[in-house]
């Protein structure tokens, strides 16, 4: 594993703790593609010496969700997290779109809600554990308010 393999990090400066445990997490991803090494089992794995990137490269969770899904459930998981994304950011860009175009289709409200999941779940910004109390209670939160509005025929 070379650090030039990850073009993507290379915003992020090197010596943080954050790019390590990415490093970490990513290393580990390799190893165990389809089902990962299991929820919250990266603070057991990262200890290993064939995964150990630095000084930081062992913590709780990776500090990036869809790094932590990667490497802690595998490529499965991961499709499982990007279904509902998927869903929100269709139609986020469609309700935008219809906005330009015709008006309001969403309350204030329901956009609200869109974006803030949309915004917890962004990519690039590091994270909360995933499989944490708090960010599961933001999560499906967001997901039961879509849920809702899905049912009464707003989205």
């Amino acid at each position: 594993f070379q650090q030039n393999d990850l073009k993507f990090f290379t915003g992020i400066k090197t010596r943080t703790p954050h790019y390590s445990h990415y490093i970490t997490s990513i290393k580990i991803f390799k190893d165990y593609p389809l089902f990962g090494i299991g929820i919250k089992n990266f603070r057991n794995q990262c200890n290993e010496e064939k995964y150990a990137y630095g000084n930081y490269s062992c913590s709780s969770h990776p500090h990036n969700i869809y790094i932590q899904i990667l490497s802690e459930t595998g490529i499965f998981g991961f499709l499982l997290l990007l279904l509902p994304l998927y869903y929100v950011t269709s139609r986020l860009l469609i309700h935008f779109y219809n906005l330009i175009t015709n008006g309001k289709i969403l309350t204030e409200f329901q956009t609200c809600i869109l974006i803030s999941l949309f915004l917890t779940l962004f990519p690039f910004l590091p994270t909360l554990n995933f499989f944490n109390n708090m960010s599961k209670i933001y999560i499906i939160s967001y997901i039961c308010f879509i849920k809702i509005n899905i049912q009464s025929g707003f989205l």
